[in-house]
């Protein structure tokens, strides 16, 4: 059913994957969202204040606020638990438990934010599971509550997946939703796009910026990039999508993903261009931690071929048959892809893989019916 070749179908380069004539199967029919989290205001909100002004200053209250929205914003959906464990053993802040319940009572239903928590059994209505512990609901930046498919899909994706730990200098940044760290890649299409569409710099920025989000917040391809810029106005022909894709690649591989935790992947390559393997922000930490650098200059001694990935990541030819695909993402979260020669052309998520599945037999079951 699925012996088709990966070069037909994976968003890698300019072949597109989603075919948006085709109702997404991912789409959950039978379930209805809940209508909670209900905000709340006058006298019930001001208790909840109340109690939590009892250990906390008004002070204090505003900036955990604010460390919420950024933890919210860099993100996604997050565990309540690992904030508090994130807040007190990483960033050093005291804090009681009891404290941070009530903190986050607070949150829960204060009516102006654009974060939720929420207990993963209240999110649709017909939901019995048991009530989650406090400690066990999870902050959710707002577009994945108000879109369910959203929510399912970065959450499955998150599971696993380590922690990226930026500066408290840097989190900070994040309480405005509009932030991200501007990386040379980032540039790298801005530039593009202004020789490219002669443009000038300003509108440049101003097209990518919802391409960008479309990229960050949750799993993404190259054609849902591709709306993104050609709804800003830009014509996007056959020509402009094949010069536009290696800054794609360079862009999707240094952004920090909501779905992976904040965390970013590069795959590392020879002179030649082939393909070596895939070092992580986690591998480059445990390096950094395992030679005791104290002076980020110290690290210019050291060579990426010295980094010793903790798991490999095996790539498969662009000729790979989807069958033979499935079975390597069984055991890893992405698969690189490589020519006949070993050259890097690109990546395809597990998730991607079982969504153009999912596509086809939806498709088959249509035609059948």
């Amino acid at each position: 059913m699925f012996s088709q070749k990966l070069s037909k179908i994976i968003d890698i380069q300019h072949i597109f994957l989603y075919n948006k004539n085709i109702k997404d199967p991912c789409q959950k029919e039978n379930k209805k969202m809940s209508e909670f989290p209900q905000r709340l205001k006058g006298e019930p909100l001001q208790k909840l204040y109340s109690k939590a002004l009892e250990t906390l200053s008004e002070e204090q209250i505003g900036y955990y606020k604010k460390l919420f929205y950024a933890f919210a914003n860099l993100y996604g959906i997050i565990p309540i638990r690992k904030i508090y464990e994130l807040l007190t053993d990483n960033y050093g802040m005291e804090i009681s438990e009891k404290s941070f319940l009530d903190l986050c009572e607070y949150f829960r239903y204060e009516q102006e934010s654009y974060f939720y928590i929420f207990g993963k059994e209240e999110y649709y209505q017909e939901d019995t599971s048991p009530a989650s512990e406090p400690m066990d609901r999870l902050l959710a930046f707002d577009s994945f509550v108000e879109f369910d498919d959203a929510y399912e899909l970065v959450l499955s994706l998150k599971e696993g997946k380590p922690w990226y730990v930026p500066p408290i200098e840097e989190l900070e940044k994040y309480e405005d939703d509009l932030y991200f760290e501007k990386t040379k890649a980032f540039d790298s299409v801005i530039g593009f796009l202004k020789d490219e569409f002669k443009l000038d710099f300003i509108d440049s920025e101003s097209k990518i910026y919802d391409a960008f989000f479309t990229l960050k917040l949750e799993d993404h391809n190259f054609n849902d990039f591709l709306d993104e810029l050609q709804q800003s106005g830009l014509d996007i022909t056959f020509e402009r999508v094949q010069k536009l894709a290696p800054y794609y690649t360079e862009l999707n591989n240094n952004t920090r993903m909501q779905a992976n935790s904040g965390y970013t992947a590069l795959p590392v390559l020879d002179a030649d261009g082939s393909y070596v393997g895939v070092v992580t922000e986690g591998d480059l930490l445990w390096a950094l931690k395992s030679i005791c650098v104290m002076d980020m200059r110290q690290t210019e001694a050291h060579f990426i071929r010295d980094i010793l990935p903790r798991r490999v990541i095996h790539p498969v030819k662009v000729d790979t048959r989807v069958e033979d695909l499935v079975s390597v993402a069984a055991e890893q979260n992405f698969v690189p892809v490589i020519d006949d020669k070993n050259a890097f052309i690109g990546i395809v998520t597990r998730s991607r893989i079982l969504r153009y599945c999912q596509e086809q037999y939806f498709a088959r079951t249509q035609k059948i019916s």
